[in-house]
């Protein structure tokens, strides 16, 4: 295998299994957006199209309708997106040219997370100024990336691969993002770190082990809190017992510790006061962030903000206070009383244990769930 070719299929690889990894936690109902895949997707087109993106979710203004932007002439903008349908295109361009976006880029690009959408590649979104978009030259999907990434001279390519494998190692686990972009590369450690999971066993003692299964990072960890709370009868609106499936990653030098999301799955019946109905052991899943009490000690505090469980049929119930204090507090199983959590050193980061059984108190009991829809697939 020449040179080329095996950088090629580094390439490949770390792009491939950023999308597997993205649309595994996107179909587990715990993400909403790509701005999960932000950072990587900016560091991968700068590369493949000699540009200078900036993530504009930094700046808030126009974040809804486009995520990159590059000011260096001719200005362009982008939008990445795990949705593969032609709607999502129809609908970005349509608030594009309603807020007027043409006037200040020349191009908008869409960065797929997956394949290209079917689309008809003769249509033209044009405005009263003329502004052409071509789906065949503006929609780039990942084949489209890989394509390009073998067309680079060498030494490009050389980087090209490099960013990639800075980002992600070969399980998929995020590398030193959050020195690199405080904004979104930690939250994106958040959608990878099922990769820190992977292969794991419940210790019972000497040369005792039980394996827990599951097909992926994220299914064994589920599986291990069901597993755990086969013999935990009691259901609670107050409190649940859980483990963490995804952990913080956060660093002394990021004073907005923009790498702090967390989630947890429960090991313990959650049971709504005001709903005739029962979430069991791994049902679950508690998202929120972890803040850094101290920058002297390795002490941390946990608040979730969002609930998302499923029933044995799939249909899903949420609760969410994304802007006030929080749904409840996360405190060490071990240490209920004390509110602040022990971080360790992983990796040239700070984060929670991955072994660490933890206790969800919320902070009023939890009445009740929403009603989300149906889920594609069973938790």
């Amino acid at each position: 295998m020449s040179n080329v070719d095996e950088l090629i299929k580094r390439f490949t690889d770390r792009i491939w299994l950023h999308e597997n990894r993205t649309r595994s936690l996107a179909k587990a109902n715990l993400l909403d957006r790509a701005v999960l895949s932000e950072p990587f997707c900016r560091d991968i087109v700068n590369i493949l199209l000699t540009r200078a993106f900036k993530s504009t979710n930094t700046r808030r203004a126009n974040a809804d309708t486009i995520d990159l932007d590059d000011d260096t002439p001719p200005p362009v903008c982008a939008q990445v997106t795990i949705r593969q349908d032609r709607a999502k295109i129809d609908e970005t361009l349509k608030q594009f040219f309603e807020k007027n976006l043409h006037n200040k880029y020349d191009e908008i690009y869409f960065f797929i997370i997956g394949a290209k959408p079917d689309y008809d590649e003769k249509k033209r979104f044009l405005s009263a100024d003329g502004f052409l978009f071509k789906p065949a030259i503006h929609v780039i999907s990942i084949p489209e990336m890989i394509k390009m990434a073998a067309a680079l001279p060498l030494e490009r390519l050389e980087a090209l691969v490099a960013t990639a494998e800075k980002h992600l190692d070969k399980r998929g686990k995020a590398v030193g993002w959050w020195r690199r972009n405080a904004v979104a590369g930690c939250v994106a450690a958040l959608t990878l770190a099922m990769g820190l999971f992977a292969g794991y066993k419940i210790n019972l003692g000497a040369e005792r082990t039980v394996v827990i299964p599951g097909a992926n990072a994220l299914e064994q960890q589920i599986n291990r809190a069901k597993m755990e709370g086969i013999t935990t009868t009691l259901s609670s609106a107050q409190f649940v017992e859980a483990y963490v499936f995804a952990r913080p990653s956060l660093s002394r030098d990021s004073l907005e510790q923009m790498g702090d999301q967390v989630a947890l799955s429960n090991a313990s019946p959650l049971e709504p006061e005001g709903q005739d109905l029962v979430f069991a052991a791994g049902r679950c899943r508690f998202l929120g962030h972890v803040k850094w009490q101290d920058l002297s000690a390795l002490t941390a505090r946990a608040v979730i903000t969002v609930i998302s469980c499923q029933l044995d049929n799939r249909d899903t119930y949420e609760l969410g206070n994304y802007d006030g204090p929080g749904i409840g507090m996360v405190v060490r199983a071990a240490t209920p009383a004390i509110p602040d959590l022990q971080l360790i050193k992983e990796d040239r980061a700070f984060t929670l244990p991955a072994n660490e059984k933890y206790v969800i108190r919320f902070t009023q009991p939890i009445h009740q769930l929403h009603p989300s829809g149906k889920s594609a697939i069973a938790w």
